[in-house]
């Protein structure tokens, strides 16, 4: 009987071992893979095209007929000017792509 108890010791200790050094890791790295699969996937199929969508090119007409609207939130380290010139146009000199361009630099433009 004493022999049978080692023996059943040495088998659960065996198990342990197993499950520790083999067992865990593999189970580990299965779910980290699984996951940077489903990441990707999320980034690729879905962020990647909104991203892309929120971006303008310099020659783009959609810059101008379309408007996006992030959230943002301004404090003395944002603050891209001190001067109402910067802001203000002229309505005779500058046109409407000058405005989206001061609006985009500095959050307003006023004509």
């Amino acid at each position: 009987e004493n022999r049978f108890h080692e023996q059943k010791m040495g088998r659960c200790t065996a198990l342990f071992f197993r499950l520790l050094l083999l067992d865990v890791p593999l189970v580990l790295l299965f779910t980290t893979l699984l996951s940077v699969d489903v990441l990707h996937h999320v980034t690729h199929t879905y962020l990647q095209k909104m991203y892309n969508n929120l971006m303008f090119s310099d020659d783009d007409i959609r810059r101008e007929r379309e408007r996006t609207f992030i959230p943002y939130y301004c404090d003395a380290d944002t603050i891209s000017t001190s001067s109402s010139r910067d802001i203000i146009l002229d309505p005779a000199i500058h046109t409407g792509k000058d405005g989206v361009e001061t609006t985009l630099k500095h959050g307003v433009a006023a004509y």
